[in-house]
């Protein structure tokens, strides 16, 4: 309630200004956040200074940190940082922007930044917008870290618009300090349409963590509140409305009224003092913002101070001193401006008390104005935007001490007016801001090369730094004119750090003679992991100049280097080589500039072999004087792979300082052996020249190495590659270089590598031996080999390295579940590989092979590595394997278990489990209510039985129901500050125990292991709590975890709930960081039993998304088999009924996680006699039946009788049972039922005479079923007899009864009928043939029949008439007969040849063709279809044709003679 409560009034709050504003962008950040870096829907994370490779790392391990989502249900927060302070809830919903700051880098100096952008917002058209949201910082810090920014270009380009100062209104900071509001004008420059915003924060590796909840762009107009009375901020009595003001309202102190600020830090937008501001008299951290305007009237004073001590007050916009400003009580020196808006104008004809502020910064991106007159006397810090600096003068502290002005990406657009008095010396600082000087100001955006400016001093008409310069920055410096450090009075110095200062010849950097130089920052050779921010190294690029003093001889050191790459790319290319001077001869006032050049070449002298190297050295004296002859020179040389290597070969004490008048020599030794063996790449050597045994230093201006081993000349030797030809995918090997010419002397490699054979070829490193790194396809190598003495160069053969990709192995399993301990073996196949080996072995039928069988005790994964023989490559899967335990069965049994056949037997079985099952949950975390705190936020609300809240815990915590656990009821609990829960009431014997892996007998408590480990709840933002939920029989008890770890910081939140009746147990873990040894299971009393989350048993392991698991008792079910008799087969006490034989059940218990176990019982069954009954079923008319009985030695009938046959005469229809009894006293009954009826009277209906040949129907009636003497059974039968015949029905009744009657059927003979023609044959059209039918008196019909006559037509064929006959009995008879209807010829046809004859006709096949004459002739017979059957050409007179082959019918005979044609139709019978 109470969160709710806070969550309603901050809400109130912001809204008392905005009613009715446009809103044009909200965002509570409570949705999803998605991309890389995470950001909410429609929004951007830019990582715009990553400190390694940018991805982040975990709380513990200091690095990397991105703005994530942090959510509180209620429940507390996903995401807890071992330090600093989370508010107690969110503004709103339950979601809020995050960022972790304390572990955000790993040192002061490695900063990095994120920005968080909004969408696109189009405010063109707005009147008076804001950016609006709630801030809580989590650490009482004065830190600037978050900026609000903004674009005016869509996201192309961002400014600050105002920086952010933390903690306002408040002392001290805790979980229930108020959030913040934040409210920001939005400069003109970006009411545009396409504007974005955002927040910005740079790290400060502190302990801070700040949030941000409900962000809006809209519509605002300020409240104003005048004082109506003397008093402080803080008091409502104040103010008009009694309304505390914040950044939403404008204040005016009225004159007479004197108000005191009295919180760090108190806000407003705009100010205007007609009274007195200060602040309180025992302030000591307190600091003011002003997000608007300050305006000070004639008759207002502001004391920017506490007793004697200046404060800082932070401006957003504009200041007009028009009366009294005081920022240096006393002669403090630490009261402060800071422009931290977009633009900010200083105007006023007001009085500044002492005519000076002793600080100034400037981080307004927009830039800012002095229109009046000031003096800043301390320190003047430029971070962001340009100064217009014509009315600023720096100087004239209140007392004699150096000043500093220090510059990251601001500028003065004017030379810089100092006031020297009281100024000892003045320091120009190049730095990314820090806490260092300027107090809290935190910014870090992409590095860049500036150009030295106004910023630098102006004495005696040339720039000079009378202090120190110092570079300590991710940017670099180009000077743009002379610059001197120091002078010959003060003790100044360069102070290098981090940068690069670029000089020339024109624009020389010069050290007076008090300087001693530095030896520089080396460059960082190695990728940045995360741990710290890397460095692009410090030194000067280009020439130095040092001017000795005339006396002693302290080293002066020049830290020459070259290259100017920036912060952005590590490893560095850039080099370091200091130059250092030193030795026992005094100095004599020389002015000596040094620098490096190029490669040295020429003669060499004594026992040099020749002088190398990629650069050389020169001390220019200026025309002074030179070295003594006691001095020394001391170089250093680096053979890098990062760039920027010496370039030197052979053995470390064959190398020579020489020292010459020019870069060609000729060159003279100057150095003794120096180290021994080869030179080893990226190690620095430092050789010094000694001017005893070889002589001392000359005048000679360069230096440079030269070597006294055998040298290279001609062409080298082209050498070899050699190593490994293959190589594995994430596998990285070395090959290893080798030549004749490799260790001479002026001998350098260089390696290059090319995907493919021809090139192009990417140089590499410069070593013997390279390492190839991890491949990602086949590569070719090359060495070049150059000799700098002959300048000739040689290139190796192609080394090709093949690159194999390492097999994919697959794996499958019969099951990744197994019950212990009698289970059926686990087969596991392997494939992709040749070889496979698995592990761990023990449960393994073997740890070789493709196929192998497990039979796993515990929860095992598997692993299995399978190597392609070929490429000897390999990788490997596992198979997570989880075991359970199977139930073990109580009794099984069987009452009765022996019974007569046909009786019922009950079974009964019990099999029981106390071991549970785990399965992963949906994470969902129940709202915490009116819960009892143990411990919150490092501090002991509920007293400790034992321990302390590093190692402790409270016992004998009651729990609201009786809780089974492991078979055990449990009344009682025990927490943990190790995060578990004893499941006992009493102390146990340890609230240890967090290394061992659960069962651990070393802590053998019965115990939940919610988030079980070496925890801490002694840290800030922690917290343990119980509380009961919800009614019985369904209540849970819930415990929450929010704690961190011990050892590395690593945050975690848990919820343990145990709910009522079913025994179940849950943990819900929210998101964590890094873990060691940590346990989330069960054991039992006695740890003779354990389940345990995979991966989580005592192990190291990180939860990126919150997740649930459930531990429930293990259920059991039952099967039984066979179904035979049984009443139900899921239960544990069916009933087996009516059995008739003897049976073995199998009676099956199903656990819930899946395991079985199996018991069996028997039922004994004797046999029952089996009763038979024989006898007539049916008495007719009470007629006697006799029934007999057998099966048994002994009868009982229903009738009374005990005989075994008895004899009834049932008048109605009776049942009569009887019982036998065996030897094994088991009865058998049967029954016999008599049935009474009464023989039927059956009829037979139907014709009774019939004709030969006919068919009639009989049909009898009266009785149930029928049997014909014909065999039939039907009722109606169909008959035709062909002489009298007599046929008998017999009919049995429904109750057996039967009876019969006779019919006998007469049959009267068929006419005789005959039917005769007066010819076979006619003509088509011809006469009429006579019929002639017998006996007379019939019917003559058919085609072309009138009354006797037949009377062909047109049409040819066979016709048959018919002739019917009926007798006097009705019987009917007929007779047909044939008649042939042709077309006929021969003398009944006529041709067109005269004399033609064609005979015989009809014809048998052979008939002739006369024609009376010898003239030829063509005769063709076709068939009716007209195909040509026979065809001659003939003379003859006589033809005699034959088609007797022929099938008989019609044929046509074509004649042709003379050109006549006759067609003749010839009929063959």
């Amino acid at each position: 309630m109470k969160k709710n409560l806070l969550k309603v009034s901050l809400l109130a709050l912001l809204s008392i200004s905005t009613i009715n504003a446009q809103t044009y962008l909200t965002e509570n950040f409570d949705g999803t956040f998605s991309g890389t870096p995470a950001a909410p829907a429609g929004w951007t994370q830019t990582r715009i200074v990553v400190l390694g490779d940018g991805n982040p790392e975990g709380n513990a391990n200091d690095g990397e940190q991105d703005f994530v989502q942090n959510t509180n249900p209620g429940t507390g927060w996903t995401v807890i940082p071992p330090y600093g302070v989370l508010p107690t809830t969110t503004v709103s919903g339950n979601g809020a922007l995050f960022m972790e700051d304390c572990s955000f880098g790993s040192v002061t100096n490695a900063l990095g930044t994120r920005r968080m952008e909004s969408p696109t917002v189009n405010i063109a058209s707005s009147t008076n917008p804001f950016v609006r949201f709630m801030y809580f910082s989590g650490y009482g810090s004065n830190q600037i870290l978050l900026r609000v920014v903004a674009s005016n270009d869509g996201g192309a380009t961002w400014q600050s618009i105002m920086g952010v100062a933390p903690n306002a209104n408040v002392t001290t900071f805790n979980a229930s300090t108020p959030w913040q509001k934040i409210n920001v004008k939005i400069p003109a420059a970006f009411k545009v349409a396409n504007a974005k915003f955002g927040v910005e924060m740079t790290n400060s590796w502190g302990v801070h963590s700040i949030m941000i909840d409900d962000f809006k762009v809209e519509e605002f107009t300020p409240v104003t509140y005048t004082s109506v009375a003397s008093g402080a901020w803080n008091n409502t009595a104040t103010w008009s409305g009694s309304v505390i003001p914040t950044c939403d309202d404008n204040v005016v102190i009225a004159a007479t009224h004197t108000v005191s600020l009295d919180f760090n830090i108190n806000r407003c937008q705009n100010i205007t003092i007609d009274g007195v501001l200060q602040y309180s008299t025992t302030s000591t951290t307190q600091l003011f913002q002003v997000y608007g305007d300050m305006i000070i009237n004639a008759t207002g004073t502001y004391f920017s101070g506490s007793g004697s001590t200046g404060k800082r007050t932070y401006f957003g916009g504009n200041l007009t001193n028009n009366g009294i400003m005081n920022f240096q009580p006393a002669s403090s020196v630490v009261g402060e401006i800071v422009w931290l808006g977009y633009t900010g104008n200083y105007s006023g004809t007001g009085t500044i008390f002492n005519n000076r502020i002793p600080k100034i910064s400037h981080a307004a991106s927009g830039g800012v104005n002095y229109l009046n007159p000031v003096t800043v006397s301390n320190f003047l810090g430029l971070y962001l935007g340009n100064v217009n600096n014509a009315n600023l003068t720096i100087g004239n502290p209140p007392s004699l001490q150096a000043i500093s002005i220090e510059r990251y990406l601001g500028s003065l657009s004017n030379t810089l007016t100092i006031n020297p008095t009281n100024i000892s010396m003045i320091n120009n600082l190049y730095v990314n801001p820090l806490t260092t000087t300027n107090l809290g100001m935190y910014l870090a955006l992409t590095p860049t090369t500036i150009t030295s400016g106004n910023e630098i001093p102006i004495i005696g008409g040339k720039p000079h730094t009378t202090g120190n310069l110092t570079m300590n920055t991710h940017n670099n410096v180009t000077l743009s004119f002379p610059l001197t450090v120091g002078t010959s009075t003060t003790t100044s110095n360069i102070v290098l750090t981090r940068g690069v200062i670029s000089t020339s010849t024109l624009n020389l950097l010069m050290l007076n003679s008090l300087s001693t130089g530095v030896i520089g920052a080396t460059p960082t050779t190695f990728t940045s992991n995360g741990t710290n921010g890397g460095n692009h190294g410090s030194f000067v690029n280009g020439p130095l100049q040092i001017m000795f003093p005339a006396t002693g001889t302290t080293v002066r050191n020049f830290p020459l280097g070259q290259g100017a790459a920036l912060n952005t790319n590590l490893p560095s290319s850039n080099v370091l080589r200091t130059l250092s001077l030193g030795g026992t001869t005094a100095w004599n006032t020389q002015t000596i500039t040094a620098s490096i050049e190029s490669a040295p070449s020429g003669a060499v002298s004594g026992s040099l072999t020749a002088v190398f190297g990629s650069r050389a050295y020169r001390l220019n004296y200026n025309g002074g004087a030179v070295l003594g002859t006691g001095n020394t020179i001391n170089l250093r040389y680096n053979n890098s792979t990062f760039g920027g290597t010496d370039n030197l070969s052979g053995s470390q004490q064959d190398v020579r300082i020489v020292q010459g008048p020019s870069l060609t020599g000729t060159w003279v030794e100057r150095s003794l052996p120096t180290g021994s063996g080869a030179m080893a790449p990226n190690t620095l050597y430092s050789v010094t020249s000694n001017s005893g045994s070889v002589g001392p230093l000359s005048g000679d201006e360069y230096f440079a190495w030269a070597t006294v081993a055998p040298v290279c000349s001609g062409v080298p030797a082209t050498g070899s590659i050699t190593g490994a030809i293959s190589t594995c995918a994430g596998a990285a090997t070395s090959l290893t270089f080798s030549s004749s010419s490799a260790t001479l002397a002026g001998v350098s490699l260089q390696w290059a590598s090319s995907t493919s054979s021809v090139g192009p070829f990417t140089n590499m490193g410069t070593a013997l031996t390279q390492n190839t790194g991890t491949l990602a396809s086949s590569m070719f190598y090359i060495v070049t080999s150059s000799c700098a003495i002959s300048g000739s160069t040689a290139v190796s053969p192609t080394f090709a390295l093949t690159y194999n990709a390492n097999p994919v192995i697959n794996t499958i399993a019969s099951g990744t579940t197994f019950c212990s301990p009698s289970g059926s073996p686990l087969t596991f196949t392997a494939s992709g590989a040749n070889t496979f080996t698995w592990s761990p072995a023990a449960t393994l039928s073997s740890s070789l092979g493709a196929v192998v069988t497990a039979t796993p005790s515990g929860n095992t994964s598997y692993i299995v590595s399978g190597t392609n023989t070929v490429t000897g490559c390999s990788s490997s899967s596992n198979i997570v394997v989880i075991v359970n335990t199977s139930p073990t069965f109580s009794f099984a049994t069987a009452t009765p278990s022996t019974l007569c056949a046909g009786l019922s037997s009950t079974l009964n079985a019990l099999a029981t489990h106390t071991n549970y099952n785990m399965t992963a949950i949906t994470y969902s975390v129940l709202p915490t209510v009116g819960a009892t705190t143990l411990c919150n936020n490092g501090s002991v609300v509920t007293p400790l039985t034992s321990g302390t809240l590093d190692d402790g815990g409270w016992a004998n915590i009651a729990l609201p129901f009786s809780f089974n656990f492991y078979g055990v009821a449990t009344t009682s609990v025990g927490i943990s500050s190790n995060g578990f829960v004893y499941m006992n009431s009493g102390t146990p014997a340890t609230w240890t125990g967090y290394y061992n892996a659960l069962p651990s007998t070393a802590a053998s408590n019965p115990a939940f292991g919610v988030v079980y480990g070496d925890l801490n709840f002694s840290n800030a933002n922690t917290k343990i709590e119980y509380f009961t939920t919800g009614t019985t029989p369904n209540q849970k008890f819930v415990i929450n975890f929010y704690g961190t770890y011990y050892s590395n910081s690593g945050t975690l939140t848990a919820q343990a709930i145990l709910y009522e009746t079913t025994n179940v147990l849950e943990v819900h873990t929210g998101t964590t960081t890094v873990i060691n040894d940590l346990v989330q299971g069960i054991q039992n009393a006695g740890a003779t039993s354990a389940l345990t989350v995979p991966g989580r048993n005592s192990e190291i392991f990180t939860i990126a998304s919150p997740d649930a698991y459930r531990f429930a008792p293990i259920t059991v079910n039952y099967g039984w088999s066979p179904v035979s008799y049984l009443t139900a087969t899921n239960v544990s006490n069916p009933i087996a009924n009516t059995v008739t034989s003897s049976i073995v059940y199998t009676v099956t218990a199903n656990a819930s996680n899946g395991c079985s176990a199996n018991n069996t019982v028997s039922l004994n069954v004797n046999p029952s006699p089996t009763m038979a009954i024989t006898g007539l079923s049916v008495s007719c008319n009470a007629s006697t039946v006799n029934l007999t009985a057998s099966g048994a030695p002994t009868f009982t009938w229903n009738t009374g009788a005990n005989t075994n046959t008895i004899a009834v005469s049932p008048s109605v229809s009776t049942v009569y049972t009887v019982s036998g009894t065996n030897t094994l006293n088991c009865i058998g009954t049967n029954t016999f039922m008599v049935m009474a009826g009464t023989n039927p009277t059956i009829n037979i209906t139907g014709t009774t005479t019939v004709c030969s040949g006919n068919t009639v129907n009989l049909t009898a009636s009266g009785a149930n079923t029928y049997t014909w003497n014909t065999g039939a059974t039907t009722n109606s039968i169909s008959i035709s007899p062909t002489v009298m015949t007599t046929y008998t029905a017999n009919g049995t009744s429904t109750t057996g009864c039967s009876g019969s009657s006779v019919v006998t059927v007469s049959v009267n003979a068929l006419p005789v009928v005959n039917l005769v023609t007066s010819s076979p044959t006619t003509c088509v059209s011809g006469n009429s043939i006579t019929l002639f039918g017998s006996p007379t008196g019939g019917v003559y019909s058919g085609t072309m029949v009138t009354g006797n006559s037949f009377a062909p037509g047109t049409s040819t064929g066979t016709f048959s008439p018919v002739y019917t006959f009926t007798n006097s009995n009705g019987c009917v008879n007929s007779a047909t007969a044939n008649i042939s209807v042709i077309v006929c010829s021969g003398i009944n046809e006529k041709n067109n040849i005269v004399g033609l004859s064609v005979y015989p006709n009809p014809n048998n096949g052979s008939f002739v063709v006369d024609l009376n004459n010898n003239t030829a002739k063509t005769i063709t017979v076709t068939d009716v279809t007209g195909r040509i059957v026979y065809s001659i050409v003939t003379n003859e007179t006589k033809q005699q044709i034959n088609i007797n082959n022929l099938t008989n019918g019609v044929y046509f005979a074509k004649i042709t003679s003379e050109g006549k044609t006759t067609t003749v139709k010839i009929v063959k019978e």
